[in-house]
């Protein structure tokens, strides 16, 4: 939107210093707070910028109510602004309008856009908290953000429609990062401004030396042989040596156990039901940490590579952990318009790297972003439910047929909803009140399953057992594929309801008590 017109110079929002204390000898006065935008090097990174304009972004930081930063046309929720501070720097907090505060020839620009009422804050992808804010207010609004140098990025996570419909831009007059530095001196510096719609190197591609996962990740537990279970909308619980343990709490989309025990978790974290999909956790020895995802995504899939690190599925592509941040390496490429057109459902990530990817009515093989269709005879337009790649052999459900490549595509009668690739190459289904498991030598077997109801998920361990999830409880198949034993809904101590999602470590736990 226009901002010309007088001009109003913002007053410093420094915080009040605290009282001196009594005790002799006084202590050593701390540093004065300064707005680190103007007293040290930062880089100012936004997510877009109205109409491309590069111009947009100083206008953040000019001091100025009456202008104001405008992201491009539709990038509302999810819009974001990233400050880079130089180590050795203190942040404390950070101070922002939560919208356009002036009025041009008799237009309410506040009222008129979009206004921010909430965000997220996070250091160096590490989230520090969510925060709501006063969309009736003009002034600046200060948020906490205390930490040392690094990577600071507030995203937009809930807006309040403006009462122009036709404005559609994220827009917020001002900002500032409060905190001290050796050597600051304010009104010093200017930070170098960057638009990362318009940055062709991307501002999320880290260097290729940075290590996996950063090094504020909780150490991995020490938990082996071990069977997870998402539960309906209770969440996430561990069946073990040790005993049932419920590790996470709420909706729970999806979840991924790498080979030190580390646990990533797709859900909401108990915020809003529109969270889910777009908030991702890694748990491990009993803490929990929320890890920043690409903005603009909701993700239906997680998975983890050989080195640990976690893979999303999108609509808008495949998202690849790298360091602090997310390759765009396996972002899809517009050139594939078939991979664009089936929009990514799931990833699957085999021992070589390669990603497997299932769309709407196909699955694709693909890595550094290149994918190409795989062939499935007999899957035509059906509709692609399950995909499963281990050892060599690639499995996916259709609501037509079961289909298993080892060195041939092979396709069964259809009646299967979830599959499963042991480490050993057997292949494991489950449609309703059955099973099936493929081993990779001789015929199938087929499994009748009483009363277990709609098969929601299947897992293989490595003692060859056959675990299955259902509406209508747990069953676990012995290496001979006979139910070795079955709890109904709720029979499993601590369990709770029926199981989603099941991924099984290892040999997998000793089986609770029959009921």
């Amino acid at each position: 939107m226009p901002d010309e017109a007088e001009t109003s110079t913002v007053e410093a929002v420094a915080p009040v210093a605290p009282e001196p204390g009594a005790a002799e000898p006084a202590p050593t006065p701390s540093p004065p707070l300064v707005d680190l935008l103007h007293a040290t090097p930062t880089t100012l990174t936004v997510s877009s910028a109205y109409q491309d304009q590069s111009a947009q972004i100083a206008r953040l930081v000019d001091g100025d109510l009456e202008s104001a930063w405008n992201s491009r046309t539709g990038d509302l929720m999810g819009a974001w602004i990233e400050v880079d501070v130089p180590a050795g720097a203190t942040v404390h907090e950070i101070a922002l309008t939560v919208g356009f505060t002036h009025v041009q020839r008799g237009n309410d620009l506040f009222t008129g856009n979009h206004r921010v009422a909430e965000v997220r804050v996070s250091h160096d992808d590490v989230v520090l908290g969510t925060h709501p804010l006063d969309v009736e207010s003009r002034d600046l609004q200060r948020v906490p953000a205390a930490g040392g140098g690094g990577r600071y990025r507030l995203t937009v996570t809930r807006v309040v429609e403006g009462a122009r419909a036709e404005w559609r831009e994220t827009c917020i007059s001002e900002l500032q990062v409060w905190g001290e530095a050796p050597g600051a001196e304010a009104g010093a510096q200017t930070p170098t401004l960057r638009v990362a719609a318009s940055d062709e190197s991307g501002s999320d591609a880290p260097a290729n030396d940075e290590p996996v996962l950063a090094p504020t990740e909780p150490a991995p537990a020490a938990v082996a042989d071990a069977a997870y279970f998402a539960v309906g909308g209770r969440g996430l619980v561990r069946l073990s040596a040790q005993g049932v343990e419920t590790l996470f709490e709420g909706p729970v989309v999806d979840f991924a156990v790498d080979g030190e025990g580390r646990v990533f978790v797709l859900g909401s974290g108990g915020g809003s039901p529109i969270d889910i999909g777009r908030r991702l956790f890694v748990v491990a020895d009993g803490q929990r940490r929320e890890l920043a995802v690409p903005d603009q995504e909701t993700f239906h899939s997680i998975a983890v590579d050989a080195h640990g690190a976690p893979v999303l599925a999108g609509a808008f592509g495949i998202w690849r952990r790298q360091g602090r941040g997310w390759s765009p390496g396996d972002v899809m490429d517009d050139a594939e318009d078939e991979f664009a057109a089936q929009q990514p459902q799931e990833a699957v990530v085999a021992a070589d790297g390669v990603i497997w990817a299932r769309g709407q009515h196909t699955i694709f093989q693909g890595r550094g972003g290149r994918y190409r269709e795989e062939r499935i005879p007999l899957f035509g337009d059906t509709n692609a439910v399950d995909l499963a790649v281990a050892g060599g052999v690639v499995a996916v459900v259709s609501n037509l047929n079961l289909c298993v490549h080892r060195s041939y595509w092979r396709c069964t009668p259809p009646g299967w909803r979830r599959v499963t690739v042991g480490p050993d190459g057997t292949v494991a289904a489950g449609g309703y009140d059955r099973a099936i498991v493929a081993p990779p030598t001789g015929d199938p077997v087929s499994v009748a399953l009483a009363d277990a109801g709609i098969v929601t998920d299947v897992a293989r361990d490595t003692r060859g057992r056959t675990w299955i999830t259902s509406t209508g409880g747990l069953s676990v198949l012995g290496p001979d594929h006979a139910v070795a034993r079955r709890w109904a809904r709720g029979a499993v101590p601590g369990l709770g309801g029926h199981a989603d999602r099941i991924v099984v470590a290892g040999l997998g736990p000793e089986l609770p008590p029959a009921p």
